[in-house]
C-alpha cells in the first residue's frame, strides 16, 4: 500500500496532480486535485448541499461534535494510475465545481449509472438521489473508467444499518433536505452499501487496474487506520 502522508509533516507541493485525502478521524475522505497551470485544491462532500472546494479544510458532519475544520489530515497517492489519467481526472473536477458549486446532496441512495454528464453537472435528478463523501470520490474515478472497487462483492456489516439509520436521522434534524429527499432515504436503511472512507482510500492507494474486492478493501481500510494511528491521528 502506499504510503500514508500526514499533511503537516509532508508538504502538499508534493501532490502533482492528484491524491486521496483522509481526516484525521478516518471519517471523512475528499480529493486533493491540483488542474493545469493552477494551485492545489482539495475537493469534497461535507453534508447536504455542502459541496466544498478550495483551500485544504475537511468539515464534518457528525454533529455528535461541534462542526470544526480538520487542518491536519492525511494523504495517499494513487501510484497505480498513470499520471496522465490523475491529470485530467484533476483538470475535470475544477469543471465540476464550476458546474454544480455548493449544491450537491448528501445520500445513502445509490446511483446506478454516471451521475455526472460530459460536462461534469450532476444529472438531475430524482428524489433522493446524492452522495456520501466516499461515494462521490468512487463516481470521480468511475467517470473516468476507473472502478476502485467491485460494488457488487460489498458485504453489509451489523454497524453500517447503525450508519446509514443516524445519517437518515442526522439529514431530518440538522439539514436543509426536503421532506421527498429524506423520504426517499428510507428504503435504502437496510440495503444500501456502506463504502467507508478508509476503505475507498485504501483501494485507491493499490489500485492498477482491477476492481478491488470488498475483503481486500476492509483490510486495507484496517491498514489505513492502524498507520494513521501510529501517526496519532486517531
Amino acid at each position: 500500500m502506499a504510503q500514508i502522508n500526514i499533511a503537516s509533516d509532508n508538504p502538499l507541493y508534493q501532490i502533482e496532480n492528484l491524491a486521496i485525502a483522509i481526516g484525521k478521524k478516518g471519517r471523512h475522505i475528499g480529493i486533493f486535485f491540483r488542474p493545469e497551470d493552477e494551485e492545489l485544491q482539495m475537493i469534497h462532500l461535507g453534508w447536504h448541499d455542502d459541496f466544498r472546494c478550495g483551500e485544504p479544510d475537511l468539515y464534518w458532519h457528525d454533529y455528535s461534535r461541534r462542526s470544526e475544520p480538520d487542518n491536519d489530515f492525511c494523504w495517499i497517492l494513487c501510484e497505480g494510475i498513470h499520471s496522465i489519467v490523475l491529470a485530467n481526472i484533476a483538470d475535470w473536477l475544477a469543471v465540476v465545481w464550476r458546474e454544480n458549486g455548493q449544491t450537491i446532496p448528501y445520500s445513502i441512495k445509490p446511483f446506478d449509472r454516471d451521475p455526472f454528464d460530459d460536462s461534469g453537472k450532476l444529472r438531475c435528478r430524482e428524489p433522493g438521489d446524492g452522495f456520501t463523501c466516499a461515494t462521490f470520490v468512487l463516481w470521480v474515478f468511475s467517470h473516468s473508467q476507473i472502478e476502485l472497487v467491485n460494488k457488487d462483492s460489498w458485504e453489509d456489516r451489523d454497524e453500517d444499518r447503525c450508519w446509514r439509520a443516524w445519517i437518515v436521522e442526522m439529514l431530518e434534524e440538522h439539514s436543509t433536505a426536503d421532506k421527498a429527499h429524506i423520504d426517499a432515504q428510507q428504503e435504502h436503511i437496510e440495503s444500501a452499501s456502506r463504502f467507508r472512507p478508509v476503505e475507498v482510500a485504501g483501494a485507491a492507494s493499490v489500485y492498477t487496474g482491477t476492481p478491488i474486492e470488498f475483503t481486500h478493501a476492509a483490510e486495507l481500510g484496517k491498514c489505513v487506520k492502524q498507520r494513521m494511528e501510529l501517526h496519532g491521528m486517531l
